[in-house]
């Protein structure tokens, strides 16, 4: 069977799909996702939560496979004990043309313990750089025990790169 995920973080990265799928991730459309809002996290990682008003910048990949799902699945934890994320059957359209996809949802409790009120110290927007993603990896890697993490959002052709104190 052929999907198409709908991805606002990570997973826009071309580079960083195909070297979690192993192959090339074919066609990818930009889109936006209403009803849904991108929220940080203190995991450094966004994720949407449902909201009326709300919409999410992303990607659409298509011509995804079953096994092509199932390795998103492990990427974005959701089998773990606790996981991140849970998958969603979603409705989109673009370019005037409806269609159906997949999109990773937040689990709330998980991230900040449920608490979405994480303000971040400062943000700077940049010109987006698939190298950045490593870079914030290796920062909350090495001062995850200062009381300081990264995120970063990529919009587009930028990127934003946020410091919140935990």
């Amino acid at each position: 069977m052929v999907h198409r995920l709908f991805t606002y973080g990570t997973l826009t990265d071309r580079d960083t799909l195909e070297g979690l799928l192993e192959h090339s991730a074919g066609v990818a459309r930009p889109a936006v996702l209403t009803g849904y809002q991108s929220c940080p996290s203190a995991y450094g990682y966004p994720y949407i939560l449902p909201v009326s008003d709300g919409e999410v910048e992303g990607v659409v990949w298509s011509d995804l496979t079953d096994e092509d799902l199932l390795r998103t699945d492990e990427y974005e934890g959701v089998h773990d004990d606790r996981p991140m994320y849970f998958r969603k059957s979603i409705h989109l359209v673009i370019d005037g043309q409806p269609m159906d996809a997949w999109v990773y949802v937040g689990i709330p409790e998980t991230f900040a313990d449920g608490s979405n009120a994480f303000e971040p110290l400062a943000t700077k927007e940049v010109p987006a750089n698939v190298e950045l993603f490593a870079v914030i990896d290796f920062l909350n890697d090495t001062l995850k025990d200062k009381g300081l993490l990264f995120g970063v959002r990529k919009n587009g052709e930028t990127m934003t790169i946020s410091i919140y104190e935990v």
